[in-house]
């Protein structure tokens, strides 16, 4: 086993726990604006597509194999199209459109989209310094990675515990969601914050990291740039 290092160790500290809280089935036209979590959300799109609008940012289409985390829980839509209508998404909306068999069914007379909704809990004591420094939507595609890399295994994985009903299976589940969060704070640390001037960023250098994850370990030592 290869030694600790300081993501681990800083998600280790987070204490991130995963759920799956929503599995969507949509027609078009539709559209969920959903409110601020106070952990973290995160969507994967299973099957066909739809939009996220963040904000007064510009809306993203999102594909098949298209997984979003938003690190803070900030406040966003999901929709059918870029400027579709969107209906508040809380408590009692999610129990009336709930299907006998657990899924939210949004009927329509467009394409289907299939999205697995998924929130994270985490320590808010020890967040900040992490989830701070990332922005506030980070999507990943299956398409951008090897077919058999871990972001591709892991959604299959996914995919096969959400259509088979057997026992642990929520378990699962909620275990991959959590590694799903893991894979996109280390995507951006390594693909994304090249320029990025915090200790994140320092994580792409071996020499810096490795200096890191020894003060990490040891944090009530002298440490100086020489024993370092």
């Amino acid at each position: 086993m290869s030694e600790p290092d300081v993501l681990t160790d800083v998600m280790d500290l987070l204490r991130v726990r995963g759920a799956v809280m929503a599995k969507v089935r949509a027609h078009a036209p539709w559209g969920l604006r959903l409110p601020q979590n106070p952990g973290a959300s995160f969507h994967a799109i299973i099957v066909g597509s739809c939009w996220i609008r963040v904000g007064t940012r510009v809306a993203r289409e999102l594909l098949p194999g298209d997984v979003v985390l938003l690190p803070r829980g900030t406040s966003h839509t999901l929709s059918s199209g870029p400027t579709s209508a969107a209906q508040p998404w809380d408590r009692a909306s999610k129990a009336q459109a709930r299907s006998a068999t657990g899924e939210i069914v949004l009927d329509g007379t467009g394409a289907s989209t299939h999205v697995i909704c998924a929130a994270y809990d985490y320590d808010h004591d020890v967040a900040h310094p992490l989830l701070g420094l990332l922005p506030h939507v980070l999507v990943l595609s299956e398409r951008d990675a090897p077919e058999n890399g871990p972001l591709a295994s892991t959604l299959r994985l996914l995919r096969h515990e959400l259509a088979t009903a057997r026992a642990g299976g929520s378990a699962i589940v909620n275990r991959l969601i959590e590694i799903l969060f893991v894979h996109m704070v280390r995507a951006w640390v390594t693909e994304r914050a090249a320029d990025d001037a915090s200790w994140l960023g320092a994580l792409r250098d071996p020499i810096v990291a490795r200096a890191l994850t020894v003060m990490h370990g040891d944090p009530a030592s002298a440490w100086t740039v020489e024993t370092l």
